[in-house]
This record gives structure tokens, sequence and C-alpha cells, in this order.
């Protein structure tokens, strides 16, 4: 028993999205197939909730369409009637932080209440609701209210009731961010195997990286109302093409210019040039490295004031490594360890253990050799606007 209505299997979830809100423009266009979960990704601001809220029906489009299963959800085109479908009638189910539970009505009856808006009998909503329960491994809580339940009890409880009202689509908003790590961790677990068993097209916007590695397919970074990269989860996570896919990936981004022999040319840098491997554009186009901090190797320079220069200090960039020489600026604390940023190169970043930060070769106005491998480094070409 799939939920309460049994319409079967949604199709494809296409999205042709313009949204304008004042000064902000989103313009997006992407699809996600049955059993698919697509991750969006991106700054505050950027424009995730106005996508969610344009596919929810909760926005009205400025232009484009948006369609699930072939049928048309919103429409906004030139030579054709509007269409906004009501939420209720979309069949798009809604998931976000808070479980927003019904405190009135009990567990059971929370998650009957789709299929009875729906009318379906009583007797088999029930049946639907206390079959959801057992799957969400709330088997025999069917009386128990909201404030009897823990957080992530009432969090299943909500994964049920948007499951059983039969969606065809699902939109996750941060669904797990409230829950503790082993909650969450269970509950990725739980939506991941229902999208998948259920074949319907889901939505995941996220701020965490465990979302994107234990549920995620494909990934979209969402930047300033467009779609700046889009691909599996694995090639977003070594290769970002923007700033906030690389921070969140916990890599460092440069940019630069393609040029020949698998290398990207840079400009104030004290090396001329970042070798690496990866899709680049022809020679002279705009293209991003990225790396993580922590595979830069960072040694003493052992020169003193007034000796003579030594490989690196003007900065060197053979085919298997970049290595230079520079001024440590300032220290900060990461997630796993220390950061060093660095006066001749503010984009380059290297990292080092917690047990390094109070080496006074690395102190702040220290001089340090700084060497990467080619094989540490992957490019990346942003997409074009439009």
């Amino acid at each position: 028993m799939s939920g309460g209505s049994g319409r079967g299997i949604a199709g494809a979830l296409r999205c042709r999205i313009e949204v304008a809100r004042g000064d902000f423009r989103l313009d997006a266009r992407f699809e996600v197939s049955p059993g698919e979960i697509v991750a969006v990704i991106g700054p505050n601001g950027a424009g995730k909730s106005t996508l969610l809220g344009a596919v929810a029906g909760t926005l009205p489009l400025s232009a484009g369409r948006v369609e699930l299963g072939g049928r048309t959800l919103s429409r906004r085109e030139p030579g054709s009637p509007t269409t906004l479908l009501p939420r209720s009638a979309r069949r798009v189910g809604h998931l976000d932080q808070r479980a927003r539970l019904f405190p009135h009505l009990d567990a059971a009856a929370n998650i009957a209440f789709g299929p009875r808006s729906q009318r379906v009998p009583r007797t088999r909503a029930v049946r639907v609701a206390h079959d959801w329960l057992e799957r969400v491994g709330l088997a025999g809580r069917g009386s128990a209210r909201e404030d009897e339940l823990s957080g992530g009890q009432q969090q299943r409880v909500a994964i049920a009731r948007t499951l059983a009202a039969d969606p065809g689509a699902l939109l996750l908003d941060e669904p797990f961010a409230a829950l503790d790590v082993s909650s969450a961790q269970d509950l990725r677990r739980l939506v991941a195997d229902e999208i998948r068993r259920l074949g319907v097209p889901a939505l995941l916007v996220t701020h965490d990286p465990v979302d994107l590695i234990a549920l995620a397919d494909r990934v979209l970074v969402l930047e300033g109302g467009r779609i700046a990269q889009s691909g599996a989860v694995a090639e977003v996570l070594s290769a970002p093409a923007t700033g906030f896919a690389a921070e969140f990936a916990g890599r460092v981004l440069v940019a630069g210019v393609a040029s020949t022999g698998g290398s990207l040319r840079l400009e104030g840098a004290p090396v001329d040039r970042i070798r690496g491997s990866g899709p680049l554009p022809r020679p002279g186009l705009t293209a991003v490295a990225s790396f993580d901090p922590t595979a830069v190797r960072v040694s003493s320079h052992g020169r003193r004031a007034g000796e003579a220069p030594m490989p690196g200090d003007r900065g060197d960039s053979d085919g298997s490594s970049t290595v230079w020489a520079g001024t440590v600026s300032a220290l900060s604390a990461s997630r796993t360890g220390v950061r060093l940023a660095f006066a001749e190169w503010p984009e380059f970043v290297a990292e080092v253990p917690v047990s390094r930060a109070l080496d006074p070769e690395i102190a702040p106005g220290s001089r340090v050799r700084l060497e990467l491998r080619a094989a540490d480094v992957t490019f990346a070409v942003p997409l074009p606007p439009g």
C-alpha cells in the first residue's frame, strides 16, 4: 500500500521557472526523474526558497512552466492561458525541519489526514496510517499526540503523513536540520528508501554536506538566482565551480583563464599558472581550479633576510607541483584543523593539524614554503548566465 489514493507512480518533474520578486529574479531550468533526489544548495538569498515556492504553488511564475508527470501545475507563457493550480490539487508533498503536526490529533490521525482529505474511506485511511507507522518505526504509537513524542518521533510522523498523502513529488527543505545525529541518520535512510520505492521525484534544499552524500543523486548550485553548476554529487564536491560550492565542499577555489598543457593562467598570484586535471574550456576562457587545503604541504622556508632567493620564492609551477614562498598573514580555526592565509596570495589557503597551531614557524609574519601537487588540483567551468 503506497498511500491514500493509490494513484501510482508519478512522472518526471520538469521546471522552467522565472520569478521576479522586487529587485531579485530567479531563472532556473531543470528536470527531476521519478525516484531521483536532486539537492539544491546555495548561499542565503540565492533563490532556494523562491524555487520551492514556485514548485509548491505558493509563488506564481513571472514566466515559464512547472510540469509533473505531464500535468501542468503552473504556466505563464505567451499565447497560452495562465495556470496556477492550488497546492491541494498539485500532489506535491512538502517537508521541512519542523514537523508541524496537528496538536489536536494523535499520530495515526495526523497520518490519515491526507488520505481522508482525498475522500479515502475512514477504515482504509486508518489502515494506511498504521501501515506507515510501522514503516517509520513507530508501530504501537498511533494514539500518541505531539507532546508525547520526541522531536525525532514527531519528524517520523511528519514523514509518514507527507508520504501517506500519495504525493507525486516531494519538496524537502532541510528536514533533518533540527535532529540529533543518530535520528538524522536514520531518517535520511528512511526518506531515501521511500522516495525510491514510491518512485517520486524529490527536491532537497540543504546546507549539510552529509545530506548530499547520503541522499542526493545530483546537485544544483544556485547563486544569484541562477543555476551556476549542476552535476553528480561526487563531481560537484570534488570539482566545485563557484565560491559557495567550494566552501560547501571544504575546498579552496582560485579563478583564472584556461591555458595550454592542462593549466590555468593566473593574475596577481605568486605563480603564473597552476596545473591540475579536469575539463577546461579553450584557451583564453574563464575557468576555476580547486583543491583541498589539507593537501598543501607547508614547511619552514629556511631563508634569512639578505640570503639568495630559493626555488619557489618567486613562484614555480612544473608538471607535477606548484611551489612558492609566502608570508603567513592570519590563522583561523576550521572544522578539522587550522587554516593559514597568505599576504602574497589571499585566494590561496592551506590547512595544518591543530597540533601545529603553536608552531612558531607558521605564526603570522612567518615565511613558509608551500607545495601543491597537480594531482590534488581539479578544474571546473562555471555555467554561463542564461
